[in-house]
């Protein structure tokens, strides 16, 4: 009978042994990528094993694992269970020396074995009594399985240059830690008036505006006249009522107010009678605009011209989008105008809640329809810039099938920017020229785009996940990062032998690792990134997790990069998810929906100019309720309250009070100390002779109207023995000013 050789039992089974692995059999793919990039899969690790275990399959054969601590770089160990066709002995001594000569003191948890190793031989006696039942591992065969080369991560100071599509880039970390093309300066938004005045933050004019004033700040009054005149056109056409500036303001008014309520039909909201008995009814006509009325401006409000009969020549599509169109144009232009942005501007996109009939299937609904997984919502997309500190919208572009850039871009642009360039730079184009740091995702985010600001004269800061063209991608993928806050960083000399540079392109590694090419700033350390976590420190059955405070390193350019590019979302969020228009009001006609979302752009911008110039810390939902109710009130139509059959005193009203030159809009003195009303300081006498708390009235000397305001001058003259009483010109009556320029000698 010819004897067969014992079967060579697996070194990797010894608790101690060393072994070698890959990182995504030890932690997970996600953590390998954005630890070792491209090597993520190939990447070796080697471990102490201090368990074996094994596994008992269905078809009777026993599956041995190997537990082992692994150290992923950076200091941070890994324990992890591993297949034992997955590993193999590390070159070196058998053993981890810590558990050949144990040392005197006692040996750190990380390295010490969890069980001796006859508990471990004891958690397997059932598999042990039968010796056929071991699997016949030998080291030789795991061997082909992990014959692929240990990779040595790449060493960025043994390679100077990298060449990437005819592109020298440079590892130079001196370079790189200086900011490109010079320092970005600080700049202060603002907002300029009619007059020329600049609003800043903390300025004293400011703090003279009320709500409304800030509104028709941000409103473009050309698209409130427009939006008058074109709704006056179709309203007369109808044989119905004109508007008015002041009625229109007031329908917006009202549209703010009906976000606060919670309703089924709009109707509901004019009811004086509430249907629960702890909620007080809506009662929206207190506002002074009837149901009918409201309804009617819903219908029939024109927001941009559109030819009543479409051109031979133009698309059905481009003729629905004139519906918008001259909006968007009045918006752009006046913010172009008017708004100074901060030394940061931050281009992203935007979404218009649509769910309606849309797509160019058809001619009826939203000509383009937007639905993408990675935003909330559906509908219209518009792409825009909004300032980086304030978070003001100063630019907006609506997203359409057909794009054309032959009026924008010349012959040589058009056939050779991306996409997305070419979008950036519309968005940008008013402030060419200003050395201002742009902000932009992935979707703009190219080198392509960070050369072409830099002839417009703007620099930029983009994370690029697809337009890797001349970026060299692959070079810093195949580079090993240790921990989060680490970075690694090429420069791109501006001409060869030239020590400056004008674009950095560098790997940050934070959740995940992100790629950025910038034109401004470095990659010198930055103010570190602080956030609030919760985590499960302690490891007890049913405990409660602790927050954790984990503060990241990051570089400067990303310290800029991450306080500016979140401005689009969060004027999103303010719109979609705090004003609600576009959840409370249900249209079926995409272009209304369309215009209120431009409406409701136009008033959150309000919302960051107001406490943003007045540091006020007023609430938002707070806001938009006062700012409602100072368009109702307003005075724009003062003479929609006045009886027209009354005397020719009354009818003359938006009359310019400061003709006279010691007369203001509140009947006072300009010093102070020349003549003005004063209040009579008589009181009222009953029939029975007592004085009552009321001030005496008597009859206006000019126009015969009750008022208690008597002339100081005449009241101080004892020579004058009647009381002269005047109206006061809050009324709109010119009874005082008449008084003063014909019955005063100031000669005298």
């Amino acid at each position: 009978m010819v004897e067969t050789a014992p079967k060579k039992k697996n070194e990797c089974l010894k608790v101690g042994a060393r072994v070698i692995a890959k990182a995504c059999h030890v932690t997970a793919l996600s953590e390998c990528s954005r630890r070792y990039g491209s090597n993520s899969k190939n990447k070796l690790l080697i471990g102490v094993v201090f368990k074996t275990s094994g596994d008992l399959l269905t078809s009777g054969h026993l599956r041995m694992n190997v537990h082992a601590r692994f150290e992923l770089g950076g200091g941070i160990l890994k324990s992890s269970k591993i297949n034992l066709r997955s590993c193999r002995l590390a070159p070196g001594p058998e053993l981890c020396p810590e558990f050949i000569h144990p040392p005197a003191v006692s040996v750190p948890e990380i390295l010490a074995p969890i069980e001796p190793i006859q508990e471990v031989q004891d958690n397997f006696t059932v598999a042990t009594r039968n010796e056929e039942h071991l699997p016949e591992v030998d080291a030789e065969e795991v061997e082909p399985i992990l014959e692929a080369p240990i990779r040595v991560p790449r060493n960025p100071n043994i390679r100077n240059d990298v060449d990437c599509h005819g592109m020298k880039w440079m590892v130079n970390n001196s370079l790189a830690k200086k900011d490109q093309n010079g320092p970005i300066n600080t700049r202060t938004w603002g907002i300029q008036t009619i007059t020329g005045d600049v609003l800043s933050q903390g300025c004293k004019l400011g703090k003279r505006m009320s709500r409304l004033d800030f509104f028709l700040l941000m409103f473009p009054p050309a698209q409130l006249t427009q939006c008058t005149v074109l709704t006056n056109k179709v309203l007369k056409k109808e044989k119905l009522k004109e508007t008015t500036t002041g009625e229109i303001l007031i329908f917006f008014g009202i549209i703010i107010l009906m976000s606060k309520f919670e309703f089924n039909k709009r109707r509901d909201l004019w009811t004086n009678t509430s249907q629960f008995r702890y909620v007080s009814a809506p009662a929206l006509g207190k506002t002074g605009m009837a149901r009918k009325r409201f309804d009617l401006l819903w219908q029939w409000m024109v927001w941009s011209d559109q030819p009543e009969i479409r051109p031979e020549t133009m698309k059905h599509s481009q003729y629905r989008w004139k519906l918008v169109d001259g909006f968007v144009k009045r918006f752009n232009d006046y913010r172009a105008q008017s708004f100074i942005p901060s030394e940061m501007i931050c281009v992203d996109e935007s979404i218009s809640r649509w769910y309606g009939q849309g797509g160019d299937w058809i001619n009826f609904g939203l000509p383009h329809y937007v639905a993408l997984d990675r935003k909330p919502e559906n509908g219209c997309e518009i792409q825009d810039s909004c300032c980086g500190v304030s978070g003001i919208m100063m630019r907006l572009k609506v997203v359409k099938q057909e794009e054309d850039y032959s009026d924008t871009e010349s012959d040589e642009d058009s056939t050779t920017l991306l996409h997305g360039v070419k979008v950036l730079k519309e968005l940008v184009s008013p402030w060419t020229g200003s050395g201002r740091l742009v902000c932009a995702d992935s979707y703009f985010a190219s080198v392509s785009a960070a050369e072409t600001l830099y002839r417009e004269g703007l620099k930029f800061i983009g994370v690029v996940k697809t337009a890797t063209r001349k970026y060299p991608m692959k070079h810093l993928q195949s580079i090993e990062l240790q921990k989060r806050g680490d970075r690694v960083g090429l420069v791109r000399r501006k001409n060869e032998g030239e020590g400056e540079c004008d674009l950095l392109a560098f790997a940050w590694m934070d959740r995940e690792r992100r790629y950025f090419i910038c034109s401004g700033s470095n990659i010198s350390e930055g103010i570190p990134n602080t956030r609030q976590r919760l985590r499960q420190e302690d490891e007890e059955l049913n405990a409660e997790p602790e927050r954790v405070k984990l503060v990241i390193d990051q570089p400067k350019a990303c310290e800029l990069y991450y306080a500016c590019c979140a401005m689009v979302d969060r004027h999103n969020r303010c719109r979609q998810a705090d004003l609600k228009l576009e959840r409370k009001l249900v249209t079926k006609y995409w272009s209304k929906r369309l215009n209120i979302s431009l409406l409701s752009i136009c008033i959150v911008d309000t919302w960051f100019a107001y406490p943003g110039i007045l540091e006020s810390h007023e609430n938002q939902n707070d806001f938009y309720g006062y700012l409602a109710e100072e368009l109702i009130d307003n005075t724009y139509d003062d003479n929609r309250y006045l009886n027209r059959t009354v005397c020719d005193t009354r009818r003359r009203i938006n009359v310019d009070l400061e003709k006279s030159p010691l007369i203001k809009n509140d009947g006072s003195g300009r010093c102070g100390l020349s003549i003005h009303l004063t209040p009579t300081k008589r009181k009222r006498t009953n029939n029975k002779g007592k004085v009552s708390t009321n001030a005496l009235q008597g009859r206006c000397k000019i126009c015969s109207h009750k008022t208690t305001m008597c002339c100081s001058k005449c009241e101080d003259d004892d020579n004058i023995e009647k009381v002269v009483f005047l109206c006061n010109p809050k009324t709109n009556r010119m009874c005082f000013a008449t008084h003063v320029e014909t019955c005063i000698d100031y000669d005298n």
